[in-house]
């Protein structure tokens, strides 16, 4: 989990309080619960203060992106400590008030963290070498925070040795699928602990308990998806009766047991309930169940704090306010210092999400307001174009904050069929005036008689300001307290929905020309044969499409010695995957999520094949009117993904696609993103094919092989063993 700013300590204050603390609340439990509790904070920390002991540690950042590197964060006792590095020299300095042995969470540019264990009281140097500012290798000086480590470094040896690379972020999800692995590595953990064992056990006596629970966290962790509702809640309630610390937050692969534990136990469930697992249908069940089980399981609140966290500032930051119970549930279980961390986001957030949809709309209320020269305008004067309403006031700070952000707005939009109309809410016109003429206003300003009594103002409540709202061609409301235009995306967003909707259609059918839609739909299939290159490995694709929903897709990767040791001979096998009407077959692993995704095999044929087959309905993007690229940018909304298209303005042909998914249950949920970059058109019997792809700068495909003519049915047979 990366995070780029000051994380908030979220150290419990019910641990390690003193007899002489006890005995104070005892006296004093008759007193004002606000004054005792204002007591036993500082007096906690105090108790805590004496218990802790530095450790100095010092290092110096090396590599090719070491120079990028301008500051260190050390995450231990469940707070982050943040130390900036010489710009010069590369160097950093800082004490570590550590309360006990611990695992060590080092960040340092990117967003992957090492770890460390390390002891109070024991100075240590490091040498932290950053090849790209997304991987480090760690290497302390020799000594007893060597020796303390070596366990750990043979762990990640041995896995890096069969072809796994632990310098990365999200590596333990490259085991997956080697549970042996794992097993053989902790072996040699721990044979090198055992040679170690009598300084080990004077230095650090708890190192091996925090070994052990990694060990046994990494075993169960790769092993989640195979286990089932019963050995899950077993996990579950052992922890539940454990001895859980703060500093499990930073045993390696401990926090996404935690997550994944969590999140699988509501899969299972909803597998039992035999529901579909779609987070936006099913008011985030799932994320719900799994929020809390970590409430129900994990018995230490300083763990559950730092989870939410994750959870509230993921949520905000990806779905807003689109599922108030869930953000509040995490709310009212989370410490108050959490909950002041985002309360103004979230109240910010409500505030702006407020407002009809689209299928809601209607019709506006009718107003008055009148221009410099005394003009009344009504809403009618404004009808077949859209209409963006700013009150504000001259006395108003957030208000003019807002005015660079609408006449940047307007100058996007020039002679585009919608008006900017500024509306003052000054008790006098001569503030207005004044306003107007300090703030270089010269789109169209009004004034609102009676201010916020004025009669509109009232019949939307508008009691406070800025306010926005957005009123569509015909006089209906899209909404009547829209997002501010400093989100600028959010709001080109919804005024280009509407501005750009009748020139949706048109485009979309020059596309589906473009690319020779209707030789496919009337008797012709499409083979194409390519090669796909990924960090060495490469692999043939072989497809067969026949309209509407017939397809055929093999792959092959070319044998390779080399990783022939780590990914093993079954790596190296034919797979396929059938697709006929709603029925799939075939021996690729994952077979539902391949067969869902079947669309994305056919580059170049994706808005072809969504609107006309799956009937997936388009729209413009947020990207769109802001586009410095001759390009239109559609949008297709699909039960877990949203992908955006980036068509020529010239051919209509797709550039590129960026794909916004959801990640499995397992893995924490939230977002990934995904692009696609189109090259190389080619005209196939009328049926233009992209010969060249490249998936995020790291995967390339080639088409060496195109042909569009009649495909056999037989190839999609779906008896196929």
């Amino acid at each position: 989990m990366a995070y780029f700013g000051q994380r908030p300590d979220l150290q419990s204050k019910n641990q390690t309080k003193s007899w002489i603390l006890i005995n104070y609340l005892k006296y004093y439990k008759a007193m004002n619960r606000i004054k005792t509790f204002s007591l036993l904070v500082v007096l906690s920390v105090c108790s805590m203060a004496v218990m802790a002991q530095k450790s100095i540690v010092t290092g110096k950042i090396t590599g090719f992106a070491g120079e990028k590197v301008a500051e260190i964060q050390f995450f231990y006792d469940a707070k982050t400590q943040k130390v900036a590095v010489d710009k010069e020299q590369h160097t950093f300095q800082a004490e570590l008030d550590l309360k006990e042995a611990q695992f060590l969470e080092i960040k340092s540019g990117g967003s992957f963290s090492s770890f460390l264990y390390v002891v109070p009281g024991e100075n240590f140097e490091l040498n932290i070498d950053k090849a790209t500012l997304n991987d480090a290798t760690i290497v302390p000086s020799d000594g007893k925070i060597k020796t303390l480590n070596a366990g750990m470094n043979q762990f990640y040896k041995f896995v890096e040795e069969n072809g796994f690379k632990t310098t990365i972020k999200d590596w333990g999800k490259e085991l997956f699928n080697r549970p042996e692995l794992v097993s053989r590595a902790i072996e040699k953990a721990v044979a090198e602990n055992a040679s170690n064992e009598k300084l080990i056990s004077t230095l650090a006596p708890q190192f091996k308990k925090d070994f052990n629970l990694f060990a046994e966290a990494v075993k169960k962790y790769i092993l989640i998806d195979k286990l089932t509702l019963s050995e899950i809640e077993i996990l579950l309630e052992g922890i539940s009766h454990s001895e859980m610390k703060n500093t499990v937050l930073t045993i390696p692969l401990y926090r996404e047991y935690l997550i994944d534990l969590t999140n699988s136990l509501a899969a299972r469930k909803l597998e039992n309930w035999d529901l579909i697992l779609d987070y936006q249908k099913s008011s985030y069940i799932a994320q719900s169940i799994a929020s809390e089980a970590c409430v129900k399981y994990f018995p230490n609140k300083s763990v559950i704090n730092y989870l939410f966290y994750d959870k509230i500032s993921r949520e905000l930051t990806v779905s807003g306010v689109k599922h108030q119970k869930y953000i509040d549930y995490l709310f009212a279980n989370s410490s108050k210092i959490i909950t002041d961390n985002f309360t103004k986001q979230y109240e910010t957030l409500k505030a702006n999400s407020s407002g009809v949809t689209e299928k809601e709309r209607v019709a506006a209320k009718d107003f008055e307001f009148h221009d410099v020269n005394g003009k009344a305008y009504h809403l009618a004067d404004f009808k077949g174009k859209l209409l963006l309403l700013d009150f504000w006031a001259s006395w108003c700070a957030p208000c003019k904050a807002q005015i660079p952000h609408m006449k940047e707005l307007e100058k996007i939009y020039a002679g585009k069929d919608i008006v900017f109309a500024s509306i003052s809410l000054d008790a006098s016109k001569e503030a207005w005036l004044k306003g107007v003429k300090d703030e270089e206003l010269h789109n169209l300003v009004l004034h609102a008689e009676k201010n916020f009594k004025n009669a509109f103002p009232v019949a939307y409540g508008i009691n406070s300001i800025p306010r926005f709202m957005l009123i569509d061609a015909e006089g209906k409301i899209i909404s009547d307290n829209m997002s501010k235009p400093q989100n600028k995306k959010e709001v080109m967003a919804m005024i280009d929905a509407d501005l750009y909707k009748a020139q949706l259609g048109q485009i979309l059918d020059k596309h589906m020309k473009a690319v020779g839609a209707e030789n496919l739909m009337h008797g012709n299939g499409l083979e194409i044969k390519s090669l796909q290159s990924f960090m060495g490995i490469e692999i043939v694709h072989e497809s067969q499409y026949s309209y509407p929903k017939n397809l055929r897709f093999n792959f092959r990767p070319k044998e390779n010695a080399a990783l022939l040791p780590a990914v093993g001979e079954d790596f190296f096998k034919n797979r396929y995957l059938v697709v006929n009407k709603d029925t799939a077959v075939g021996n690729v692993k994952d077979l539902e999520k391949a067969a869902s995704s079947w669309i994305g095999k056919l580059a170049g044929l994706e808005i072809f094949l969504a609107n006309k087959v799956e009937n997936v309905s388009f729209d413009f993007a947020e990207e769109n009117s802001d586009n410095p690229d001759n390009q239109y940018v559609l949008k297709g909304t699909f039960n877990n993904r949203t992908d955006k298209y980036y068509l020529d303005k010239g051919s209509f042909l797709i550039k590129k696609i960026v794909s916004i998914g959801k990640i499995d249950p397992r893995m924490g949920g939230g977002f990934i993103e995904a692009v696609s970059k189109y090259e190389n058109y080619k005209s196939v019997n009328g049926v233009m094919i992209p010969h060249s792809t490249n998936l995020n700068n790291i995967i390339t495909i080639k088409v060496m092989e195109a042909t569009v003519k009649p495909i056999d049915k037989k190839v999609f047979s779906i008896s196929e063993k």
